[in-house]
C-alpha cells in the first residue's frame, strides 16, 4: 500500500464494506485485548502429574475462576483466616503506597504505585465479600453462604 493509506483506515474500510457479513472475523489488534479465549499448550518437558496439572490450570485461568475455586470449599474458619491475611496485606500495601507517594523519586516508581493501588482495590473488594459472607454465615447455612459468594456479592469483585 502507498503511504497515504494507514492500516487502520484499510481495516475500517474492510469492516464497513463487509458489515453485512460476519463481523466477528474482522477484529483488529485493538479489539484483541478484550478477548478471553486463549489456548495454552501444556509444556512437554513438565511431567504430567496432579500438582503440575493443577498449577498449570490455575496459572492460566482468570482471577474470577481462581477466587471461585478458592471460596467454594471455604468454611467459617477459612474465611476468618483469609480475612486476617488480607488485612495484613492491606496494611503493607497502604504503607508502601504512602512511601512511594511521599518519595522524591515518585516518577520512577509510577508503574509500581499503580500496581499497588490496583492490588489494594482488589483486596478491599474481596474483604467486603468475605465480610458479608461471614456475617451471613451466622444466619444462613454453609451452602447458602457459598451460593451467595458465587452470585451477586462476588460480582462486585468481578466487574473491574
Amino acid at each position: 500500500m502507498e503511504g497515504s493509506y494507514s492500516q487502520s483506515r484499510v481495516r475500517e474500510f474492510i469492516h464497513d464494506y463487509h458489515s453485512y457479513l460476519i463481523s466477528d472475523h474482522l477484529m483488529s489488534e485493538e479489539d484483541s485485548r478484550t478477548r478471553t479465549d486463549i489456548s495454552w499448550k501444556y509444556p512437554e518437558i513438565l511431567p504430567f502429574s496432579q500438582p503440575n496439572l493443577l498449577s498449570f490450570v490455575l496459572s492460566h485461568c482468570s482471577a474470577r475462576l481462581r477466587w471461585k475455586m478458592a471460596l467454594t470449599n471455604c468454611g467459617r474458619v477459612c474465611v476468618t483466616h483469609n480475612r486476617r491475611r488480607l488485612r495484613q496485606r492491606q496494611v503493607k500495601l497502604v504503607r508502601a503506597i504512602h512511601r512511594l507517594r511521599e518519595s522524591s523519586h515518585r516518577v520512577l516508581h509510577e508503574a509500581k504505585l499503580h500496581y499497588f493501588v490496583k492490588q489494594l482495590r482488589v483486596i478491599r473488594r474481596v474483604l467486603r465479600a468475605l465480610h458479608i459472607a461471614l456475617h451471613q454465615s451466622e444466619a444462613l447455612a454453609e451452602d447458602s453462604v457459598n451460593s451467595l459468594l458465587h452470585t451477586y456479592v462476588f460480582e462486585d469483585y468481578i466487574r473491574e
